[in-house]
């Protein structure tokens, strides 16, 4: 009897929130709370301006920071890059002068007489607290940015680095209170393998990265820096959100038979990467990698992709003061386009405006009262056309290297695709004139179908461009008039509204008539869920993150391409709602995987 009591002792479960699926086993490494107490203290009133300084000056290393580590998130791929963008331009913001919660600090300072520290710690937790209490999950995840800039702030006054660095042991999990996205971004996925924390859930930003990076999570277990020590066993289950300390012999067999049953799979998968994505009837579908930066070329190539079908070129223009000439754009995508070894680059001119915002050009960017709605994208590009110019020069040069498209984005009307054409042209006559060699014919010109305008009416667009791409993230907000980052109607964004799905297939049926190739980059191409309907839908180009690729060239090589057409047309004649798309679509799933 004590024998099993010991036995019992020895294993604990401990539930949480399963963020990012697999199975994580190794040594907990436990992140002690710094436990620094903010003492509070008054001041003469003729220390309230070297207070507000020592806040200036704190600011001022706290946006130093979140550069940093927004350099850091784009060397991530995909909807993962953006999201982590948005989040620190968020950050940037709260940090601003005069925005609220600097005043707000500034105010306690003089109307309290109070140190700076302990100015930014009630603020923070009054603003957390507010968060926190609300029964929206999306809006009580921001108690999180909150306190992120509280840390921030607190390193400088505590002159103490913020870091998660812990050991260069292998096999290592993180057991921490919580986790901010700036500290997720910075674990090193050849050693750290999992993490588990009190704090924090599936919309969080670090539950993006964690799951952007591989590493199997479980945020939410509330106290589970009390119940584990430095160098115990931890099995972090991703999936089911358990977090499983000191486990039993049965349950370590158990837990690492599923973690090879996992790794296996990937194997599997890693196996198509030679493989070309081609259905079962033998229809050929071209998987292309959604990439920013040179990095993310071997991923892409180690992933399987057939090429690159959105270049996002706007990196280039992010996170620093200056605009990059013709030299520099030149140099970045000439690498790209040579560590592509001769696959095609499809890349997507400057889109900047609406939530992608530039330091350096922020002075052009005039505050809009709705920036999705405002100037960016090509209307950005047209209205600035000496930086469009700059950018086709640079595009031509560096397609003598080899097969380049060109992308323009959020195109509504075809004088929009007739000024940037005109461009195009004058770029490659100052090229000429400067004696620099251009390839024998203009890369093709492309649009991206994003607004419903342009789906509308791309019966006359596809006259006078070379192929389409279809933006399902952005047509699906347009389309539905919702903005995802209102959490308010987040809930109501579904790729999967018939509307949506008929603008697709229009998309793809005119494109086909005019012999033009049309794909699709939004996060529809990447989910594995929707290959089928995609297919069905007639799209036999998917561009996406470079991960993505092996689950999604898998599912395609299930697929027979008219029983898709046929679910399709089922779904045209029966489905009247996305709940109805989903049913049919799902249980066409179903049967697909069991096979």
């Amino acid at each position: 009897m004590m024998a099993r009591e010991r036995q019992i002792k020895s294993e604990r479960i401990l539930q949480g929130l399963g963020v990012s699926s697999g199975v994580a086993i190794g040594q907990a490494h436990v992140r002690e709370s710094d436990g620094s107490e903010i003492i509070k203290y008054t001041i003469p009133a003729t220390r309230i301006g070297s207070e507000i300084s020592r806040l200036e000056e704190a600011i001022n290393q706290a946006r130093a920071a979140v550069r940093r580590s927004q350099r850091r998130a784009a060397q991530f791929s995909d909807e993962m890059a953006e999201d982590m963008e948005l989040l620190f331009e968020v950050h940037l913001r709260i940090l601003d002068e005069g925005a609220t919660f600097t005043r707000n600090v500034e105010n306690r300072i003089r109307k309290e007489l109070v140190n700076v520290e302990y100015a930014v710690a009630e603020e923070v937790r009054t603003v957390a607290a507010t968060f926190a209490s609300m029964k929206d999950k999306h809006l009580a995840a921001r108690a999180e940015d909150i306190r992120e800039i509280g840390k921030r702030l607190m390193v400088f006054f505590t002159r103490q680095a913020q870091s998660v660095s812990v050991t260069h042991d292998k096999n290592a999990i993180i057991i921490a209170d919580e986790m901010t996205p700036a500290e997720a971004i910075s674990l090193n996925p050849d050693y750290v393998i999992g993490v588990a924390t009190n704090y924090g859930g599936p919309e969080s930003h670090t539950a993006i990265v964690t799951r952007a990076m591989g590493i199997p999570s479980v945020l939410g277990a509330k106290d589970i820096t009390q119940h584990v020590r430095s160098g115990d066993t931890v099995i972090v289950d991703g999936k089911r959100g358990k977090i499983i300390i000191n486990p039993s012999k049965a349950t370590l067999r158990a837990y690492t038979k599923e973690q090879q049953s996992f790794l296996a799979e990937n194997r599997r998968l890693s196996l198509l990467r030679d493989q070309l994505a081609r259905t079962k009837d033998g229809t050929l579908i071209n998987l292309l990698a959604n990439i920013e930066t040179e990095k993310e070329c071997d991923a892409a190539l180690n992933n399987g992709a057939e090429g690159v079908g959105l270049l996002r070129s706007e990196f280039l223009y992010m996170n620093r003061d200056d605009i990059p000439d013709e030299e520099e754009q030149t140099r970045f995508f000439t690498s790209i386009i040579k560590q592509m070894n001769g696959k095609p680059v499809t890349i997507r001119t400057l889109d900047v405006g609406g939530e992608k915002l530039s330091n350096s050009l922020v002075k052009q960017l005039k505050k809009a009262e709705n920036p999705a709605l405002g100037l960016r994208a090509i209307r950005f590009s047209l209205k600035f056309p000496e930086l469009l110019e700059d950018q086709f020069c640079a595009i031509l040069r560096a397609s003598l290297e080899g097969e380049v498209r060109i992308l323009l984005p959020m195109i509504s009307s075809l004088e929009e695709i007739h000024a940037a054409r005109e461009i195009l042209r004058a770029a490659a006559k100052r090229l000429q004139k400067r004696g620099i060699g251009l390839p024998v014919k203009l890369p093709p010109v492309g649009v991206m179908i994003e607004v419903p305008a342009a789906a509308m009416a791309v019966d006359y667009l596809v006259n006078d461009c070379d192929f389409l791409s279809i933006g399902t993230n952005d047509l699906t907000m347009y389309t539905l008039a919702i903005d995802r980052g209102d959490q308010e109607v987040a809930s109501l964004y579904n790729p999967l509204h018939p509307a949506l799905l008929q603008m697709i297939r229009k998309a793809g049926d005119t494109g086909w008539h005019h012999g033009l190739s049309v794909a699709v980059c939004g996060e529809m191409a990447g989910n594995p869920d929707y290959s089928a309907l995609l297919v069905g839908l007639g799209i036999y180009e998917l561009s996406m993150s470079p991960l993505a690729v092996p689950r999604v060239k898998d599912c395609i090589r299930r697929i027979d391409t008219h029983d898709a057409r046929r679910m399709v047309s089922r779904i045209t004649e029966e489905a009247r709602g996305s709940s109805q798309v989903r049913a049919i679509l799902d249980e066409y799933n179903k049967k697909l995987f069991a096979e």
